[in-house]
C-alpha cells in the first residue's frame, strides 16, 4: 500500500504544531515573556539577549537604600566619586598625603637638627 502524500504533510504538520503548543505552553507559564533560563527573547536584529539573574540575598529596597547613601556620599574605600570627566579621585589624605603645614614643620625641624643635615650631606653631597 503506497502511503498517501498528504497524509506525510499533515502528520509533519501536527508535530511541527505540537512543538509550537510545547513552546508557547512555556511561555505562558512565564507570563507571555519568551525566555529560557537567563536568555531573553526581545524580537527584531537583537533577536535573544543574556540576563543573567543575580541574587546576592539583597531586596531591591536595599539596594535602593544603598544607592541613596552612596549619592550622600559617594566614597568607596579611600575613593570618592566627584563626577564628570575626572569621575574617581582618591579621597583627601587617604594616602598618607601631608598638608602644606605639615611640610613646613618637618622642614623648619630638619633646618634646626644638625644630624640630620650631616645625613643628607652623607647621602647627597652638599651643593
Amino acid at each position: 500500500m503506497k502511503a498517501n502524500p498528504n497524509l506525510k504533510s499533515f502528520v509533519a504538520i501536527a508535530a511541527l504544531m505540537g512543538a509550537i503548543g510545547a513552546s508557547t505552553g512555556a511561555m505562558g507559564a512565564n507570563g507571555g515573556d519568551l525566555s529560557f533560563g537567563e536568555w531573553r527573547y526581545v524580537g527584531g536584529e537583537r533577536g535573544w539577549t543574556y540576563e543573567p539573574v543575580f541574587r546576592d540575598g539583597k531586596t531591591r529596597a536595599q539596594v535602593l537604600k544603598e544607592l541613596a547613601e552612596f549619592q550622600k556620599n559617594p566614597v568607596s574605600g579611600d575613593w570618592q566619586y566627584v563626577g564628570g570627566e575626572v569621575g574617581w579621585m582618591p579621597k583627601p589624605h587617604s594616602d598618607g598625603a601631608k598638608t602644606r603645614a605639615d611640610v613646613l614643620k618637618e622642614l623648619e625641624a630638619f633646618n634646626r637638627s644638625p644630624a640630620a643635615q650631616a645625613r643628607a650631606d652623607e647621602l647627597y653631597g652638599n651643593p
